[in-house]
C-alpha cells in the first residue's frame, strides 16, 4: 500500500468525510427539493467512502476481470442507494403528495447498468494502475 492511498484510508480522514457526509444528509433532508441530483451525489459519496473503509479488500483482488465485476456491483449499488434516499424523504416529510414523481424513481432505475459498466471500467483500470509489473 502506498502513501497516498494510506492518507485517504487513515481513520482520521474516514471520520471527517463520514461526518461530512452526514452534516450534507442532514442538510438536505427538510429542504422539499424534487431534483434527484442530490440523492444521486449523496449515493455516490457513500459507496466512495465505504470502498475508502474496505481499501484493504479491494487492493487484494488479484484478477481483474474480479476486480471489474465487483467494482461494476459496487458503482450499482448507487441508484439503489440512491432510491433509499428518495424512499426515506419521502417518509419523513409525510405529507399528501411524494417529493419525487415516479419517472424520477425510473430514470434511476435506468441508471443502474450504466453505473454498473462505468463501475467495471474504472475497476479494472484502477487495478490494472495498481497492479502494474
Amino acid at each position: 500500500m502506498n502513501g497516498e492511498s494510506r492518507q485517504w484510508t487513515s481513520p482520521l480522514v474516514l471520520r471527517a468525510l463520514g461526518a461530512g457526509w452526514l452534516v450534507f444528509f442532514l442538510i438536505w433532508l427538510p429542504f422539499e427539493d424534487t431534483h434527484i441530483v442530490l440523492p444521486f451525489v449523496l449515493a455516490l459519496d457513500l459507496c466512495v467512502w465505504i470502498a475508502l473503509r474496505m481499501w484493504r479488500f479491494w487492493s487484494t483482488l488479484t484478477d481483474v476481470t474480479v476486480a471489474a465485476l465487483a467494482a461494476g456491483a459496487w458503482l450499482a449499488a448507487v441508484p439503489v442507494f440512491t432510491l433509499g434516499l428518495m424512499l426515506f424523504k419521502g417518509g419523513v416529510h409525510g405529507h399528501g403528495f411524494p417529493d419525487f414523481a415516479l419517472r424520477q424513481f425510473g430514470w434511476v432505475l435506468l441508471a443502474i447498468p450504466v453505473c454498473a459498466a462505468l463501475g467495471a471500467i474504472l475497476g479494472a483500470g484502477t487495478h490494472l494502475s495498481i497492479h502494474r509489473k
